[in-house]
């Protein structure tokens, strides 16, 4: 199954779907892996969070993990002075395990390593082990981590950098 999933940067988070594809598989997510369903409220305060994160932010990023064109899973964050920050991956349910979250935070660190030297993020419980397996570690024994992507060779593997300017996104919107 993982060969028919694709990993494709997501240049305007405010295009059509989108934010409701973040919130459906994060609900999903947090209902199966935490027993803790979202209520309509809580998806709506979520969404408008990501809309305001989105539109502050001057440098952001993100991918979608795709099966049959829907999609399946996430990574959304943004860059600032030097790091960058994992705001989000979440992968539905469904396909968790099937290595589709290390293909997204794969392709973020890549996308970031022109620009940054670190990335940092704040894990859920059942997600810290993954984090520690893909080279990121505990500041002071919390759930805040962090990697140097600099050192890990990032920069090699890079075919493009899908860095996204929030202020870019808007005109092309204005141009379609």
């Amino acid at each position: 199954m993982n060969t028919d999933i694709s990993i494709f940067p997501i240049f305007d988070q405010a295009a059509p779907g989108v934010w409701t594809d973040f919130m459906r598989i994060r609900a999903a997510t947090m209902d199966v892996n935490y027993r803790l369903p979202l209520s309509r409220d809580e998806i709506e305060h979520y969404m408008a969070e990501y809309k305001s994160d989105w539109r502050k932010k001057s440098f952001n990023f993100a991918f979608g993990a795709y099966y049959d064109m829907k999609m399946i899973g996430f990574i959304r964050g943004d860059c600032v002075s030097g790091t960058a920050t994992v705001n989000c991956l979440y992968v539905h349910p469904t396909y968790q395990g099937a290595r589709i979250g290390r293909r997204l935070l794969a392709s973020a660190e890549r996308a970031v390593a022109y620009s940054t030297n670190y990335v940092e993020l704040v894990s859920l419980s059942r997600a810290e082990k993954f984090y520690q397996h893909n080279g990121y570690v505990s500041l002071l024994n919390t759930n805040k981590y962090t990697k140097n992507i600099r050192g890990g060779g990032a920069l090699r593997r890079c075919a493009t950098v899908p860095l996204f300017a929030t202020h870019y996104a808007r005109l092309y919107a204005n141009f379609h």
